[in-house]
């Protein structure tokens, strides 16, 4: 498209000045010209000059001594090339626009994820996307940020009264229900939720309790009035909080995938994944689930790389800490704290030790203090000294 003749061609792009041939080909280098042509119209005189009418591109004219009609003859006869060339996006950075937009469609963003999941290989990630957009099938395998502590409330008749809405407490249920009812387990679609955010926000959700428990069950409250209905309250807020830490997932697996492979994003459908399996591994549980490392089930031991948190051995657990990246001083206190509650014996001060424990710990990562992502100080912490206890289930 550029003349090779030696008439020299003068361009001027966005107050930047090319001349010559190695002007060309810098400018060439420099925009790609693809930029250039996406843009509109691009005319081409019958000698090679380029002139872009409609654009911030601007032909100068030769860079000669003398006048030249001929140069003004050619660019009248300039005539439209059809060059309609796109420059090429980048998935990775489609998706971290989508996750930092404030008003960003949560289903669509997702949906760009799931194209980048085929298109990287990474089944983990693809299984993740997709129960977000789906709706998870049980309340067991639901992520801590769809779980949420509600209040429940009810409707009471009576035959000289009724009350529309009263606090209902757990406690007037079987025991083995009460945890399930201390919570809203959000496991719908992401769409669900998205649709609840739309126009004029409620103060809350309502999440219904069984007609024949409420009946059965609340109505013990009042003597004089019957339960009719009951429900767990969900604050507007947690359902914030799900689309908000979805965005944060997503933008934090984007980063890391660009850092450790920049053009994973435009990849073919169906080829080797661009990083190893554990690295993908690594990048998906940091960002994604909130995990380090290797997390396990058991009450007999947390590992995370090399280092597993033994029962009842400091040493172990000191270790496992300073590998999430908290420091000596971050931990000073611990130990002791962690040995009146064995000494104890006593369930509940486990549980209050370690809660403080995982509080302050989870703090210092949240102001950066710590050097270590808050979802991973909370859940590595807790299932570290859920380790140290003995806890059944940690």
């Amino acid at each position: 498209m550029i003349s090779n003749k030696p008439a020299t061609v003068a361009v001027q792009f966005f107050g930047l000045k090319f001349r010559g041939k190695k002007g060309m080909k810098s400018l060439k280098n420099t925009i790609a010209l693809n930029v250039i042509k996406s843009s509109g119209a691009v005319h081409q005189t019958p000698q090679g000059f380029l002139s872009f009418p409609n654009e911030p591109m601007v032909l100068l004219g030769h860079a000669q001594s003398k006048p030249n009609p001929a140069f003004e003859r050619d660019r009248a006869k300039a005539r439209p090339l059809n060059l309609n060339v796109r420059p090429q996006v980048s998935l990775i950075h489609d998706i971290q626009a989508a996750a930092i937009a404030k008003d960003s469609d949560i289903p669509t963003l997702l949906r760009m994820c799931k194209l980048l999941a085929a298109r990287i290989s990474h089944q983990e990630f693809a299984d993740w996307v997709d129960r977000e957009l789906n709706g998870y099938p049980s309340v067991k395998g639901l992520p801590d940020y769809r779980v949420v502590r509600v209040d429940s409330y009810g409707s009471f008749i009576g035959t000289f009264a009724r009350a529309d809405k009263l606090q209902i407490p757990v406690s007037v249920l079987p025991k083995e229900l009460q945890e399930q009812f201390r919570n809203a387990y959000m496991g719908s679609s992401i769409s669900a939720y998205t649709a609840l955010l739309s126009g004029d926000k409620p103060g809350s959700v309502q999440e219904p309790w069984p007609v024949a428990l409420a009946v059965h069950n609340a109505s013990k409250l009042t003597p004089d009035m019957q339960c009719v209905s009951a429900w767990k309250e969900i604050p507007i807020g947690a359902v914030v909080r799900l689309m908000d830490s979805v965005k944060t997932r997503v933008l934090g697996f984007a980063i890391d995938l660009e850092r450790a492979a920049p053009d994973a994003g435009e990849l073919p459908i169906g080829s080797q994944p661009p990083l190893s399996r554990e690295k993908m591994t690594q990048i998906f549980n940091t960002n994604i689930t909130g995990n380090v490392g290797n997390i396990a089930n058991a009450s007999s031991g947390f590992s995370q790389s090399t280092t597993t948190v033994e029962q009842g051995n400091w040493q172990t657990l000191q270790s496992h800490l300073l590998a999430l990246g908290f420091s000596p001083g971050d931990i000073e206190g611990l130990k002791p704290d962690l040995e009146r509650a064995v000494a104890t014996g006593i369930p509940e001060d486990k549980t209050k030790i370690a809660s403080t424990w995982i509080g302050r710990l989870a703090g210092k990562a949240a102001s950066g203090a710590a050097g270590v992502g808050i979802e991973v100080a909370a859940a590595g912490v807790a299932k570290a000294i859920a380790a140290y206890f003995g806890i059944a289930g940690a």
